[in-house]
């Protein structure tokens, strides 16, 4: 392919910085199994930054930001032609930032942004492998913008601490068996 070995090996251990490959050193590069384990760790520490950040956040939400929110909580609710996944994670990534923008500093950015990205390889197994309604993540999100409305830390946490705890049970149920059959040595 005409293409130097130094800026494949490069992008191939970004992909393992990201979760994403696994180098086996001497050998080739394997894609990253997915794991019950490595799901419930991204989303305990969801739970904790994100919840925090919202909360902080509640307060100072400018009517600009609102809005923002809600118009992006509309883009998940357009119909996807294949008529499954998430429709638009441009907009999901927005809305979550949004919430907790008014406290995250550069760090926390990083980190939150960090963990969607890991969050994003399930969220997109579970939600392509099935039929979706297509306002389904609209009306899963709208909770999240009319608790942000309220500009009340206490309502903003409850809804965000409700929405990542519905996700990851869902999507530990969709998994589950699925992972197993993954897991289980062939015989």
């Amino acid at each position: 392919m005409d293409v130097s070995h130094i800026p494949v090996r490069e992008a191939l251990r970004r992909l393992e910085g990201d979760g994403l490959v696994v180098l086996r050193p001497g050998r080739s590069a394997t894609v990253a199994q997915l794991s019950l384990e490595e799901l419930m760790e991204v989303y305990r520490l969801r739970l904790l930054i994100e919840v925090d950040l919202a909360g902080r956040s509640a307060r100072h939400y400018t009517d600009e930001q609102l809005q923002s929110a809600a118009r992006a909580c509309e883009r998940l609710g357009v119909p996807n032609p294949l008529g499954r996944g998430l429709r638009d994670l441009e907009a999901h990534h927005h809305l979550h930032q949004l919430l907790l923008s008014p406290a995250a500093g550069p760090q926390s950015t990083r980190i939150t942004q960090r963990l969607m990205d890991i969050a994003d390889r399930y969220i997109g197994l579970v939600y392509d492998a099935r039929p979706v309604a297509f306002d389904e993540p609209h009306r899963r999100h709208l909770a999240l913008v009319e608790a942000a409305e309220t500009r009340s830390p206490p309502v903003v946490r409850k809804a965000l601490t409700a929405h990542l705890s519905e996700n990851l049970e869902y999507m530990k149920a969709w998994l589950t068996p699925h992972m197993v059959e993954i897991e289980e040595p062939a015989l």
